[in-house]
């Protein structure tokens, strides 16, 4: 049964429900349910993640995103010169640019296409 159907039910008839009453479980129908459900208590998370969970961070478009502008702003940074990158040279971000540009309009013409039933 969902919660909201018990939040639509009478307090009589969710007592009824949950064979429970106002004044709570009997001794014996406690000690009964805590043998069939187990302690009330909130299972405790793992301290130490998978390697698997930590890369799975990976699969998220913004951080992958992050770590191109953190690799592409290292030779510009001051601990990019004690890892010894150097500045590659102007014309080289020009033709990055020019090629993912050319990559997006590439993709927004084969989406049009597709999605035009043309493919």
């Amino acid at each position: 049964m969902k919660t909201e159907d018990l939040l639509a039910m009478t307090v009589d008839d969710c007592l009824a429900h949950l064979r429970s009453s106002p004044s709570g479980l009997s001794t014996d129908e406690a000690a009964l349910r805590q043998k069939r459900y187990g302690m009330n208590e909130i299972a405790e998370a793992s301290r130490y993640r998978s390697l698997a969970g930590f890369l799975g961070h990976l699969k998220n478009p913004l951080v992958i995103i992050l770590l191109i502008a953190a690799a592409l702003a290292m030779p510009f940074l001051p601990l990019g010169t004690a890892f010894g990158f150097v500045l590659l040279p102007p014309h080289f971000y020009l033709v990055l640019a020019g090629l993912v540009a050319g990559y997006l309009v590439t993709v927004e013409m084969v989406k049009v296409r597709f999605f035009a039933g043309r493919f």
